[in-house]
């Protein structure tokens, strides 16, 4: 209460009276309202968060399926894979049991990406991919591992003969045809096969040993296992030592080269040599071609070794005519390396050129391998080879294809028996017919034969009894190095008169 005054006189109060309930009542609504909004907030963001969980989880799930599945076979990458391998490892190290590595190569695999595409390659993939699993145990371990690499874990089978008919198994089961667009298509399996702990202590040596027996199944023959074996490491480590050395040989003068004569088998004369390349190492001594040339074609080295001999036979060929002897065109192997560069043939020239020689004073020898690699390219290639006056002969034939009818497409001059039928002559009644068809086919299209390898007068009479044009071997003579070649060259005076 508050008095009112007028002229410092009192003429009446003032009461003031406050109802605070409707005060008291909006604010418990307001506290409601907060509560409720506080509520109604907090199971929305649980229900957020708990999608966000989920999202964050299915997420972590897709990427840990990216980092551990192949993408094409549903499979076990190599990732996965070797980490399963190492833990099988370490379980066989406490337990005193094994298991079973496999690699798996897919032969042919390349041709049928080059021939029907990816696509349809992705879909053999899986195919091989179901096949593997319907071949091994739920508990075995299968994995893709490469592009046409595939890997198995054996689980507790390390029993040779076990494994072994597994091997077997599987190189049945990838032997049955593939069917794309109602054509079917033949792939196979070569398999390396180690042994899990003998053969290694960990994921990586394991790997690597399965690696080599793989190599040396593919030796053996597509569609073929191998078990690993510790002389195969020893192979590597030799092979890696030749090449080493192969490094220097061309600086170091350490090539050399000998000349076998080929000879015509109805006048007698010589028509041509064969050049062949010997390597005298310092140390070691003469190491066979059989020893490093595939090597040296492995790593490259090849290509400069090549360019070394065709310069060792230009000037041996100048040097020898310089002093008035007859000498013939000779032959020069080829290799594949060789032939991918795109100055070969401008590289020939040039150094025919150099010791002042003509192409056709130079035969070039290609295998079949070679020649069917890229058969169409090959076909321009060789005839603008041709065309530049160089000699062709295909050598080795049997050991490849085996077919003539690719020779229709190929220009050449002169086809080379392999000497792996020669030496059978005329025992082996098989080595007789397909010698004598190879003849008579390569006549029909105009190409002349020569036999190589001919070492006794039972192989010349049974070679001139089908009328095989030229003959090369021990029989007529052996390779020889220059000097012993002046003395079964004609002087060049006495062939003019």
């Amino acid at each position: 209460e508050a008095p009112i005054k007028l002229n410092e006189r009192k003429i009446g109060s003032i009461r003031l009276r406050v109802e605070t309930k409707s005060l008291y009542l909006g604010l418990g609504r307001f506290s409601v309202g907060l509560l409720m909004i506080a509520a109604i907030s907090l199971l929305f963001g649980r229900i957020a968060s708990r999608k966000i969980r989920r999202r964050i989880a299915e997420a972590e799930a897709a990427l840990q399926h990216m980092a551990l599945v192949d993408r094409v076979t549903g499979l076990c990458n190599r990732y996965a894979f070797e980490h399963e391998l190492a833990r099988v490892v370490a379980l066989h190290a406490r337990d005193g049991l094994g298991s079973a590595l496999l690699f798996i190569d897919v032969d042919n695999f390349k041709k049928v990406n080059d021939l029907y595409g990816h696509q349809n390659g992705d879909g053999v993939l899986r195919e091989i991919a179901d096949r593997l699993r319907g071949s091994l145990r739920r508990g075995d371990v299968i994995a893709r591992i490469g592009g046409d690499e595939f890997a198995v874990i054996l689980v507790n089978t390390h029993e040779p003969r076990a494994i072994a008919h597994i091997a077997a198994t599987l190189n049945e089961v990838a032997a049955r045809p593939f069917m794309i667009d109602d054509v079917p298509v033949h792939v196979g399996f070569s398999i390396g096969i180690a042994i899990i702990p003998d053969d290694g202590d960990s994921a990586e040596r394991l790997l690597n040993d399965a690696d080599l027996a793989i190599d040396k199944a593919t030796q053996a023959g597509k569609g073929s296992y191998e078990f690993f074996s510790p002389q195969f490491g020893a192979k590597v480590y030799q092979r890696n030592q030749i090449e080493v050395a192969l490094r220097h040989p061309v600086s170091r003068d350490e090539l050399e080269v000998v000349y076998q004569p080929q000879v015509d088998l109805c006048s007698g004369e010589m028509i041509g040599l064969e050049a062949l390349v010997r390597w005298r190492r310092p140390e070691v001594g003469l190491v066979s071609p059989d020893e490093f040339i595939s090597v040296a074609e492995e790593s490259g080295l090849i290509v400069e070794i090549g360019r070394a001999i065709l310069v060792r036979v230009c000037r041996d060929i100048r040097d020898l005519r310089g002093e008035g002897w007859l000498v013939p065109s000779v032959a020069v192997n080829v290799s594949a390396r060789q032939l991918r560069m795109g100055d070969f043939r401008l590289d020939c020239e040039r150094t025919l050129a150099e010791f002042g020689l003509q192409p056709c004073d130079i035969e070039l020898e290609l295998t079949e391998s070679v020649l069917m690699d890229r058969i169409e390219s090959q076909r321009d290639f060789l005839d603008r080879l041709l065309e530049s006056g160089f000699r062709i002969a295909i050598d080795d034939f049997g050991t490849g294809y085996s077919s003539l009818s690719y020779l229709r497409h190929l220009k050449a001059d002169k086809l080379k028996i392999d000497r792996s039928f020669i030496q059978t002559l005329p025992d082996d009644a098989d080595s007789v017919a397909i010698t004598a068809a190879i003849i008579d086919m390569a006549h029909a299209i105009g190409l002349k034969v020569l036999a190589e390898g001919v070492e006794n007068d039972a192989q010349l009479a049974c070679l001139q009894a089908n009328a095989c044009d030229y003959i090369q071997g021990y029989k007529i003579g052996k390779p020889m190095v220059i000097d012993e070649l002046r003395g079964f060259l004609k002087p060049a005076s006495r062939s003019a008169s």
